[in-house]
């Protein structure tokens, strides 16, 4: 997908215009060139500057990444709240706190998280697994592979006794722990496939120390070609195995890379969604987290990548205002393809930091007069 298919054209116009992209097998001499009109770019430059100040977490799921102090707390918190950040912030925020509530009982999401107090996150609601038990007659449904793969370690397991009594109550409270499991969490999420997404973080903490670092060694330690084909198994995280055959195409560039280096860490876990044309939109605003540097919102905290790397995470709002602005075709559908056509647009304006424009297109789209679902 080198440069998706295009190529830049090594002059400016003599309007001050910033020119556009030429589709590759096409000659600028001849064919009409498109520019990004200079009032364009500089009405993004001024929107990006408005909204890209610290006020901007406050409702927003950035606002975790100021909750916690250290490394691994915050690349966690992040993570966790990146994945379940779509629907409505009034439905989505409070899950997310929730999670953390929890958490902070245990020493926050590092120490939660390695201790293995999260496998007690599926049992939260034993009346909420009643209930789904008595109106599914059966809790073996909603599980996935992930969650089931997945198992965290303990030490409060009892003993069971002989007598056909204690065995009785025993069935019994395994059943009622995979009912609160089956239960839905968060829109198609149940507490199961959380509680997968909490043993896989707890692997790659084991292993790697970060989360940060686990996905630096996967980025430089694989060749591009190779890099889509590598994951962290689901049942111990110190074995790389085959991917999926559903995985994307392979990564050409360092951008691309960055991405499927993420997605192959959790590749399995159904929280993690990874399509084949997906625009990672959640993945894409945790890179943009953890990568940006001397933002009030973004981190910074993964200095070994470079923010010029960065996709734009492409929401609704930040696909339709593009349209709008003519930054892409009408039609442009939330595909990783249109991420990366934009993301290219917006490095004619920030060379360096695209993503500055995610501030500026999200922003405008959220104060439009309408209102629309991330």
């Amino acid at each position: 997908m080198s440069d998706l298919g295009v190529r830049h054209v090594e002059k400016k116009a003599s309007s001050g215009e910033v020119l556009r992209r030429v589709p590759e097998g096409r000659h600028a001499e001849h064919d009409e060139v498109r520019r990004v009109p200079e009032k364009t770019a500089r009405k993004l430059r001024e929107l990006a500057e408005r909204y890209e100040t610290a006020e901007f977490s406050d409702g927003d799921p950035s606002c975790v990444l100021k909750r916690y102090k250290t490394v691994a707390d915050i690349e966690c918190a992040a993570f966790i709240a990146a994945v379940l950040a779509f629907g409505r912030r009034d439905q989505f925020l409070p899950k997310i706190a929730s999670i953390f509530e929890e958490a902070d009982k245990h020493g926050g999401p590092e120490k939660w998280l390695k201790s293995g107090s999260y496998a007690s996150f599926g049992a939260v609601s034993d009346s909420v697994g009643a209930a789904s038990c008595e109106s599914a007659g059966s809790c073996g449904t909603g599980a996935v592979s992930c969650a089931t793969s997945a198992t965290a370690p303990t030490a409060d397991k009892k003993h069971v006794g002989t007598d056909g009594g204690n065995r009785a109550k025993t069935d019994t409270h395994d059943n009622d722990k995979k009912c609160a499991g089956s239960a839905k969490f968060y829109r198609f999420y149940s507490y199961s496939d959380m509680t997968a997404l909490f043993a896989r973080l707890h692997e790659i903490l084991e292993k790697y120390g970060t989360l940060g670092n686990c996905i630096r060694q996967l980025y430089e330690r694989a060749p591009t070609a190779e890099c889509a084909s590598l994951h962290v198994d689901s049942t111990s995280a110190h074995r790389e195995q085959p991917a999926p055959t559903e995985r994307r195409s392979l990564p050409q560039t360092p951008a691309e890379r960055l991405l499927f280096s993420l997605e192959a860490a959790f590749s399995g876990c159904h929280v993690v969604p990874q399509g084949k044309t997906s625009a990672a939109k959640r993945l894409c605003m945790f890179l943009r987290w953890m990568i940006r540097r001397d933002s009030p919102v973004d981190t910074g905290l993964w200095s070994w990548a470079q923010p010029k790397d960065l996709i734009i995470p492409l929401d609704t709002h930040v696909l339709q205002e593009s349209v709008k602005m003519g930054l892409l075709p009408e039609k442009a559908g939330a595909t990783l393809k249109t991420a990366l056509t934009l993301t290219n647009e917006l490095k004619e304006i920030w060379p360096d930091d695209p993503c500055k424009g995610d501030f500026a297109l999200f922003g405008l789209g959220v104060d439009a007069p309408e209102t629309h679902k991330n």
